[in-house]
């Protein structure tokens, strides 16, 4: 079993992508509610009962679009802030100053009265989010025992499908963003601190007192060098790892402008923006309008609520397999799942038949939660050495929420020209194969191996190819890159 202080910690961590997912898509539902469009919500109303909270706040569409696209401009921003706060004040310590912005950005949205206070709360809220999910994927992969990196490492996007299926399940109940904000901060406070981040700094004595709180007295020595050295898998770069733990930390901008991590850059950057351009916020953020011209309104809505506890079970099921399996053919399930299902929405909404584009939106989903959802999170802390870990973790977060403004602000603007909601979903599905082929070509398998055996076998397995390998009906099919 486990012991408590890991769970405890790895806990405390996890209620920052819980948020992250409750505020991307915490204006989904109660859109109409938000922007006082139906007539039982007005501007002279209390909602939910509660006198101390404002009124709804009239709002233009493109203002509405405003306030939810505004969540990743503040997250763009966080994702920058993450890697040299996680550096200077730890893991565990720049997670307490993202629990300070996730209260008073929840607590702001929940009390604003105008337009104004909205978006400064869900900026607030999105700079939080950004600088988090930085860090907790680290977190939790120094954390992690060895053997299981990476069921744990599944710990981040489970949390983020947790917070959509709990605001899609309560609706209008902005201020819970605040109030988990502040929970989370007095839990951390009794966290444990990186073992590896210590030891890098030169508190050895306290990274060995962390270590054995989180993993257990009974560790021998070498497991103890092991844990605080190399923390990538494997024996074969144990001296490098031990190296990195003394050398300064990579900076963002060296990271991004030196040759050796050219690789890296590509891996990291290319797959967080393939989480995001295959369409899944989209539906995460504006499934309801989606569904609703084919469906009844509250039968979208019971869509959507069960689209997110499907999106939840199916990432739990596939994490207990990334550790047996690997990640890499999960990444290429998801991906082409994600691509046949798209295809089928968009058919679906373009010639008006209901159930296949129900049909289609759940299995998309589902395709999403078991490879592109949660493994990305995983790809720079399992693909990039120590020293660069914290940069590579905000340039591919940088690259997420770039991603997530384009799908978040573009979708609604682009369909509502001649492509359509139908034709975004099509363009969705030639993203994915495009994924697919990335995936093959610039992704290695890190599956029980240290950063360098999985790069080495990575490209022992590309070279003299000079192509792209896609798998297509079970086959390995060569497109030549002349």
């Amino acid at each position: 079993m486990l012991p408590f202080p890991l769970l405890y910690s790895l806990g405390s961590a996890a209620i920052a992508p819980l948020l992250f997912g409750y505020h991307m898509a915490e204006l989904n539902a109660p859109e109409s509610a938000i922007r006082c469009s139906t007539s039982t919500i007005t501007p002279e109303s209390t909602p939910l009962g509660l006198p101390v909270l404002p009124h709804c706040i009239t709002m233009s569409t493109s203002d509405f679009g405003l306030v939810t696209s505004i969540f990743a401009f503040g997250g763009l921003g966080g994702a920058l802030l993450g890697a040299p706060l996680s550096n200077r004040y730890g893991r565990r310590g720049s997670l307490l100053l993202c629990s300070l912005g996730f209260a008073l950005g929840g607590l702001m949205m929940a009390f604003a009265s105008s337009l104004g206070g909205m978006l400064a709360g869900r900026m607030i809220s999105g700079i939080a989010s950004g600088a988090a999910m930085v860090v907790v994927p680290l977190y939790v992969h120094e954390l992690a025992p060895e053997r299981e990196k990476g069921s744990f490492g599944a710990i981040t996007q489970i949390s983020v499908n947790l917070g959509i299926l709990l605001t899609q399940t309560l609706g209008l109940i902005l201020v819970v963003g605040g109030v988990l904000g502040a929970i989370q901060g007095f839990m951390l406070f009794r966290a444990h601190e990186s073992p590896k981040w210590l030891a890098a700094n030169g508190r050895q004595g306290d990274a060995e007192d962390s270590l054995h709180a989180l993993r257990g007295w009974n560790l021998s020595t070498v497991e103890i060098e092991q844990a605080l050295s190399d923390h990538q898998g494997g024996t074969s770069d144990e001296e490098e790892g031990r190296r990195d733990t003394k050398q300064p930390k990579i900076t963002l901008l060296e990271f991004i402008t030196a040759s050796k991590y050219r690789k890296e850059v590509i891996a990291v950057i290319g797959i967080m923006l393939l989480q995001q351009l295959t369409g899944i916020n989209a539906i995460v953020m504006y499934g309801v309008s989606v569904l609703r011209e084919l469906i009844p309104e509250n039968g979208a809505a019971l869509i959507n609520v069960f689209i997110s506890a499907t999106n939840l079970f199916f990432t739990l099921y596939a994490s207990r397999y990334f550790d047996s399996a690997g990640r890499k053919p999960y990444l290429l399930a998801s991906i082409g799942g994600m691509g046949i299902n798209s295809l089928a929405l968009g058919l679906g909404i373009i010639f008006h038949i209901p159930l296949l584009s129900a049909i289609a939106t759940i299995l998309f989903v589902s395709s999403f939660s078991i490879g592109l959802g949660p493994i990305p999170w995983m790809v720079a802390a399992e693909t990039v050495e120590f020293s660069a870990s914290g940069a590579a973790q905000s340039i591919s977060l940088c690259a997420n929420w770039i991603g997530t403004f384009l799908v978040s602000y573009g979708f609604p603007v682009l369909a509502a020209t001649g492509i359509g909601k139908g034709g975004m979903f099509l363009v969705f599905a030639g993203v994915a194969l495009l994924g697919a082929m990335f995936v093959q070509r610039f992704i290695p398998e890190t599956k029980g191996k240290s950063v360098s055996e999985a790069w080495a076998s990575h490209e022992t397995d590309m070279k003299g190819r000079g192509c792209l390998g896609v798998f297509l009906g079970g086959e390995e099919r060569v497109l030549r890159n002349d």
